[in-house]
C-alpha cells in the first residue's frame, strides 16, 4: 500500500485514513454478476457462458492434478523403463548398480540430457502453466471461480492420488 502513496497523501497523512486505504483495496471478492471475462478478453464469462466458465475451470484444476499424480510419473517411469531395456539388449553385461542409477548414467550421458528427463521436464512446464493459469483465475477474486478451482483440484487428488500411490508401489518389470 505503501508504494502505491503519491506524495502528495504522504505529506496529507491521509493515507491511514479509511477512505484512502478503500481506494487501494481491490482484493474483495465479488459475485457472478460482476464477471465479464476471464483472463482473456474472448473468454466471455457474462450470463450463461458464466457456468460454462466454472465447468472449464473446474476440469482445468482436475487436469493439474491429472498432469502431477498420473501423467508426469508414469512418463518417467515409461521412458526410464524402456531405455533400460534397449541399454540391456545391447550390452548384456551391465551390473546391477548401473541398472539402478540409471540409463543414461551408464552409458556416460548426464541424467539431465536423459530423454526420460527431457520429457519430464516439458510436462513439468505444462503443469507449471496450467497452475498459474488457475492462480490468475483466482486472483481475479470471484468467490465463484475460487471455490470451483478448490474444488477442481481436491477431486483430482482424490481420484489419482491413489493411482500414484498404487503405480508407484508396483515392482517394475
Amino acid at each position: 500500500v505503501l508504494l502505491c502513496l503519491t506524495k502528495r497523501q504522504i505529506q496529507k497523512k491521509s493515507f491511514f485514513s479509511h477512505s484512502s486505504l478503500m481506494e487501494h483495496n481491490s482484493a474483495v471478492f465479488s459475485s457472478s454478476e460482476q464477471v465479464n471475462h476471464v483472463l482473456f478478453l474472448s473468454w466471455d464469462a457474462s450470463g450463461p457462458a458464466y457456468y460454462v466458465s466454472l465447468v472449464a475451470i473446474f476440469f482445468l484444476a482436475f487436469s493439474s492434478e491429472f498432469l502431477r499424480q498420473v501423467v508426469r510419473p508414469w512418463a518417467a517411469r515409461t521412458l526410464r523403463t524402456r531405455a533400460v531395456r534397449q541399454h540391456a539388449q545391447v550390452d548384456e553385461e551391465l551390473s546391477a548398480t548401473e541398472l539402478l542409477s540409471g540409463p543414461a548414467a551408464a552409458v556416460g550421458v548426464p541424467q539431465r540430457l536423459s530423454p526420460a528427463h527431457t520429457v519430464d521436464t516439458a510436462l513439468f512446464g505444462v503443469q507449471l502453466c496450467v497452475s498459474y493459469f488457475l492462480m490468475l483465475i483466482a486472483m481475479g477474486f470471484n468467490i465463484g471461480f475460487f471455490v470451483v478451482i478448490i474444488m477442481g483440484a481436491v477431486a483430482g487428488f482424490f481420484c489419482f492420488s491413489p493411482l500414484a500411490a498404487s503405480s508407484a508401489s508396483e515392482p517394475h518389470h
